[in-house]
């Protein structure tokens, strides 16, 4: 919008007051002393204030203004700015015939004195003209950011009083190269991060209006990542990505804590990782522990494969049927040393899904089928598992894998036992402890308990712990240059619900502690 400051001698005001109404209609801003000097104002310090605010100072010229100390002392200001490169313009307006002064007589008039209306389009033809220059628009741009701001300020920041995306467009591309206040930085900065804009077009901009209010980009930044609507501090970490400067992601790793990277969701997370790699840089380790934390019950693949090599961790990864049996074992290897995530409890056709890469983050796989086994299917992921144990990896697989790969000839040999297809539930049996087993501290090396298990038969490499009379109930093989422990019990029964084994057999409940901490020994033994 183009705005006017109407210089006049009070005897011009029917005229001046004739002259605003017609410009206002045209949406042109003007200033009239009487509408805008109130009692108690200082006229010179209100007067000046407000020329500097104003694209335009017209001057009324009429016998009674040229003799006039207060339109003297106006235009000069105004003169004296535009001078000096400012934006304000001084405009002659002629209304009556009169001696035009000397520092006004190069400046070409609209003229009024014949045809009001002929005067007022050779006025307006000028300040419609103007509007189109790159000068109006940087001013126009920085006003558009500020009066929005205003607005977002005065009604507690919501979220829908920011930029929409064409604002941001116009104002990103002529706003002037200013320094912009802590305030209006975070304004824009936020509308950008909620609004669908290019970042890549606009970051020579961004850059620019960053390094000019060096001083409050970490101010600005910290504000973003705190601010409650996640999508906006993501949005921040999108920004700096977008900045791509060693520096700046340095400063974001500094203002990050450990509650902001709990509010932040996976993919700003794992846009925060990527940064952190690219520019080889390194987060805290609090702030690394706090995203495994996040990992533990809802795995990304991602992020956790990063936390697991920065912290050096000893992992277990525990794919479970959802008993209390499952959750049992990850409890034990979780006390045992090893650094548990859990796999949210998945249907039975859907261990496909796991990826190959989500296996070798991890020294220990323990998987429980008892729930949620298949007759015959997920091959592709008994195959990514094979490979995984061949690689060196460790399995520790419970009843009913054995039953769900019978038919998945390369998976049967990697378990320790050979499966009959048969398998009792609920049952009771008496366990015997052997030779063969390095936990001696046992309180009996003779016990029973409730569980439900398959019928196995030994192999020749097979190594066995623990046995009934008829069938292995604990073992191992190595296969490749890993192992596979298996644990023939489960806590499934087709015909209702039963108590984890663990439940039921205190000797049990001492005993598998003992085995995790065991494998845990080797391992780090054979690192």
């Amino acid at each position: 919008m183009s705005s006017i400051f109407l210089s006049h001698n009070h005897k011009d005001k029917a005229f001046v007051r004739k002259l605003a109404e017609r410009l206002n209609s045209h949406g042109i801003r003007t200033w009239v002393d009487e509408a805008e000097i109130r009692v108690g104002d200082s006229l010179i310090t209100k007067i000046e204030s407000a020329i500097k605010d104003f694209t335009y100072l017209g001057v009324i010229l009429s016998p009674n203004s040229v003799t006039s100390h207060w339109v003297k002392k106006e235009v000069n200001m105004a003169l004296t700015q535009e001078i000096d490169g400012e934006q304000v313009k001084v405009l002659p307006l002629l209304i009556e015939p009169c001696n035009i002064p000397g520092f006004l007589s190069d400046k070409l008039y609209a003229d009024f004195t014949k045809d009001f209306d002929d005067g007022f389009e050779t006025l307006l033809k000028r300040l419609n003209d103007d509007l189109h220059e790159e000068s109006h628009k940087s001013k126009r741009a920085l006003e558009l950011l500020q009066q929005s701001y205003q607005d977002w300020i005065s009604f507690s920041k919501p979220d829908h009083l920011l930029l929409k995306s064409e604002y941001i467009d116009i104002i990103l591309k002529y706003i002037p190269s200013t320094d912009l206040s802590l305030g209006l930085l975070e304004f824009l900065l936020s509308s950008i991060t909620l609004s669908k804009i290019d970042y890549a077009e606009y970051i020579p901009r961004i850059t620019s209006l960053l390094t000019k209010s060096k001083e409050f980009a970490p101010k600005v930044l910290s504000q973003l990542f705190r601010n409650p609507n996640p999508r906006i501090s993501n949005g921040a970490i999108d920004i700096v990505e977008a900045l791509d400067d060693t520096n700046t992601v340095q400063m974001l790793i500094d203002l990050i804590d450990v509650e902001l990277v709990k509010k932040l969701d996976t993919p700003a997370i794992n846009a925060l990782i990527k940064l952190v790699e690219k520019k080889r840089l390194k987060l805290h380790r609090d702030l690394v522990s706090e995203i495994l934390t996040k990992n533990s019950q809802a795995p990304d693949w991602f992020s956790l494969s990063y936390c697991i090599q920065e912290l050096k961790l000893n992992s277990c990864l525990l794919i479970g049927d959802g008993t209390e049996f499952s959750l049992e074992l990850g409890k034990m290897a979780k006390d045992a040393g090893f650094e548990l995530i859990t796999l949210p409890v998945i249907n039975a056709f859907a261990l496909d899904s796991i990826d190959e890469n989500m296996l070798k983050l991890h020294k220990l796989i323990i998987l429980v089928r008892g729930e949620i086994f298949d007759r015959d299917g997920n091959h592709d992921f008994y195959k990514r598992l094979e490979n995984y144990i061949k690689e060196g990896g460790t399995l520790f697989g419970t009843s009913f894998v054995g039953w769900e790969t019978r038919e998945n000839r390369h998976f049967t040999k990697v378990l320790p036992f050979k499966t009959t297809a048969e398998y009792d539930e609920n049952s009771e049996i008496v366990c015997t402890l052997t030779e063969n087993s390095p936990i001696k501290d046992n309180p009996a090396t003779k016990f029973s308990l409730l569980a439900t298990h398959e019928h196995l038969e030994p192999l020749d490499e097979s190594v066995i712990w623990l046995k009934t009379e008829k069938t292995p109930i604990f073992g191992y093989k190595p296969f490749g240059n890993g192992i596979c422990y298996y644990l023939n019990i489960c806590q499934h029964w087709c015909s209702g619900t039963m108590p984890s084994p663990f439940r039921t057999n205190n000797e049990l409940s001492i005993y598998f502690p003992e085995v995790f901490k065991w494998i845990f020994g080797k391992m780090k033994l054979e690192e």
